[in-house]
């Protein structure tokens, strides 16, 4: 929940609260216009809480039932594939580097050929 709905709805509860009571107290003074008058208040500020919480849940269910159009996960499937493929083949070009560095930098003048190990 926002701060924004709890805050709507912590001032329709106080609202209502206070209205209920001046209602209350209106009936115990004998005036019975003023009690209806809070009572309607009171009626109308519930509904409007009931109305922005259906509206706040109905809001939230649509945004969280979305599906995925078809095929997508196919997609994605395809892609994870590729980026895995990549990795391997990044991968082997940093051995194949690591390896060229490391004779270079031993000072060795032989030609280095696949497969076969340098000569000592």
């Amino acid at each position: 929940m926002t701060r924004r709905y709890k805050t709507w709805m912590t001032v329709g509860a106080a609202f209502a609260s206070l209205n209920f009571l001046g209602g209350l107290v209106a009936a115990a003074d004998g005036e019975p216009l003023h009690s209806g008058v809070h009572g309607g208040l009171t009626l109308v500020t519930l509904l409007l809480m009931w109305w922005y919480t259906a509206a706040i849940r109905q809001r939230r269910e649509a945004t969280t039932t979305q599906t995925l159009p078809a095929g997508v996960g196919d997609r994605l499937a395809h892609l994870e594939q590729s980026v895995d493929a990549m990795a391997i083949e990044i991968e082997r070009i940093g051995e194949g580097q690591r390896f060229l560095t490391q004779h270079l930098t031993r000072g060795d003048d032989q030609k280095v050929s696949r497969g076969a190990p340098p000569s000592p």
